[in-house]
């Protein structure tokens, strides 16, 4: 999906959104994460929620400023990620590896992640539609289902 000439560009903000959490997080909690941690991005339209193993973040260090910098390093990611069938992901796992001091990223462009997803409404998926719009064969069951409440 990534166009050749933008797979750089793309690693490079990848890696800036691991470099904010890195530099955001003290050594102490940083290093109570597992040799592989999980961060889980749920980008719905221009709404952003943060789950580090599993628990959403509100840990102190997690500022405003903080968010709105990994809104900025995640939106190019996503309209370099989008696809005419398929829109952007909805969600991204970045895995913490600490031995090559990196991110690596999964995108995920249609599974409903329960637990994580239901305070997304269909105005949110209106919206996300707009943003990165979808072929009707790109838009999952799920998504359909909620466009129509």
């Amino acid at each position: 999906m990534i166009a050749e000439d933008q797979a750089q560009e793309f690693e490079a903000h990848k890696q800036e959104v691991y470099r904010l959490f890195k530099e955001a997080i003290t050594t102490d909690i940083w290093s109570n994460f597992e040799d592989i941690a999980k961060i889980i991005f749920v980008a719905v339209d221009d709404n952003l929620t943060i789950y580090v193993e599993g628990e959403i973040m509100h840990a102190d260090w997690f500022t405003q400023d903080l968010r709105e910098q990994l809104v900025m390093a995640l939106m190019p990611i996503k309209r370099m990620s989008s696809d005419e069938v398929y829109g952007s992901w909805i969600s991204a796992e970045m895995i913490v590896d600490h031995e090559h001091d990196k991110g690596l990223f999964f995108f995920n462009y249609d599974e409903f992640l329960p637990g994580r997803m239901e305070k997304y409404t269909a105005t949110n998926y209106q919206r996300e539609l707009e943003f990165f719009p979808r072929k009707d064969a790109g838009v999952p069951e799920w998504m359909k289902k909620k466009l129509e409440d």
